[in-house]
This record gives structure tokens, sequence and C-alpha cells, in this order.
């Protein structure tokens, strides 16, 4: 799949692939369920992981992320009140977090991430993740900050390409008699991503992650659709419009 002309700001458009994403798949830049919870102290997000464990445990990692872990069969009401009597704990320990990574390094230049405009924030330690404003980014002390976001970059690549790539997979075999392929990423020039049927495998650009996602499943989707139909004839687009019906404008997030 050959480049578009890009834009510098993006549409955001309805995706029933990105809800498949986040309901289907588990986040594995910070590991659990996202749950909310309404305390005395105002919403509290929180990640919850389901272990073998006997009690309720909670820890609040380097860059501010709620993380309680808790067995299998205990219902999401008794862990949102455990989170909800903790509420004074954790906005203490927040807020102690908060002032520790304001003395640190902040990038002051805009970066695109996944089609929105992110700020970068480099940490001594934490966990890699984002939110609406931020980037964050663990950088170890002996590493420069470009060689820090790189990496960061790249990992991002690796896990929202493969869990898209693995909802795409897993909606595709119900009709067709497809292997999943092996996903590559790496720096292309001229194409979005390619596909090689007999190889059984998947090259997407790196460069996606700079885009929205609705662009990156439709690019997926894409060449996923290469594994049954080969070129890009009336019956390619025929397979890529009846899982993505609205591909024509995701396509147009790019292209303008």
């Amino acid at each position: 799949m050959k480049h578009g002309s890009g834009k510098k700001h993006w549409l955001c458009a309805d995706s029933f692939f990105l809800d498949c994403f986040l309901v289907e798949t588990r986040c594995r830049i910070v590991e659990g369920e996202k749950r909310i919870v309404e305390t005395s102290k105002g919403l509290i997000e929180y990640q919850c992981v389901r272990k073998q464990v006997k009690n309720i445990n909670m820890r609040i990692d380097a860059g501010g992320a709620v993380i309680v872990s808790a067995n299998y069969f205990l219902a999401h009401q008794d862990i949102d009140r455990f989170v909800s009597e903790k509420a004074d704990w954790i906005c203490r320990k927040k807020q102690e977090i908060n002032k520790r990574l304001s003395v640190q390094h902040m990038n002051t230049h805009a970066l695109l991430f996944l089609g929105k405009e992110r700020k970068v924030k480099y940490c001594k330690s934490g966990t890699l993740r984002y939110d609406s404003e931020y980037l964050y980014v663990p950088k170890k002390a002996k590493m420069d900050e470009e060689t820090a976001l790189e990496q960061a970059l790249t990992e991002l690549c690796r896990i929202i390409f493969a869990d898209i790539a693995e909802v795409t997979y897993r909606r595709m075999k119900g009709q067709y008699v497809i292997a999943m392929p092996t996903i590559r990423i790496r720096k292309m020039r001229t194409r979005w991503g390619s596909c090689n049927p007999a190889a059984g495998r998947i090259t997407l650009n790196r460069s996606l992650i700079h885009y929205p996602i609705d662009f990156i499943e439709y690019v997926i989707l894409h060449e996923f659709a290469h594994l049954v139909v080969p070129n890009h004839s009336h019956d390619f687009y025929r397979l890529v419009g009846g899982f993505m019906p609205d591909y024509r404008q995701r396509i147009k997030l790019v292209k303008g």
C-alpha cells in the first residue's frame, strides 16, 4: 500500500475495529483492565489486573498509574469499593509523584502520536504510557533523549500494531482460511505496508504510529486482505468493504 500526502491535523471517526481492539485485547503498556471509580476525592482511574492472589493489592508506579491486583472471582464492585476507600492515600501518593516528575525534563516540541499532538515527558523510571496530552518515556541515566524516544515509539508500534492485527485476524479467519501472518515493522519510504502471502508476512511502516488509529486499522486490514486477494481488483475492495464499510473515509484521514 503506497503513501498518500499527509496533513498535520486529523479527523476522528468512530471505529468499530477500535471498539473490538479495546474490548478483545488487554493493554500491554500497563497490564489489566482500565476502570474509573467515583470517590470522595473525585474520579480515580486504575488498572485492574487479575491474578492468583488472596488479597487485593494496590501499587502506584513511578509514573503515577494506579494498579490493583485481585483474584479472578472478585466482583468489580468490591474492587471499586476498595479503591474508593483508599482515595486519600492514592491522591497523596500521586501528588508526591507529580512533584517529583515535575522537576524532570520535558521536551517542549509536539509529537504526532496516533493522530494527536502530545508533548514528550522523559522519566527516570516508570511505565511507558500516554494520555491525551503527554507521551511518558522512560529514559535511563546514560541514554540520550532521541534514543529513548526511538525505542519507546518502536515498542508502541510493536504493541499497538500487534493487537490490531490480532483482532483483524480473528475477524477474518471466521470467513477465510488464513494463517496468522508474521508482523514486521520497519521504516518505509513509499508504502504504508506490504504483504507477502507466500511467506505469510506483513510489513508495516513504522511511521504509522503518528497517524490516527482509524487509519492504522485500515492499513492493517488492507494488508490482511491481500492474504486472500493478492491484487487490487474489485473483489479485493469488496472484501475490504465487507469488514470495514467506512474504509474510504479512513483513507481520507491522510489524503484529506
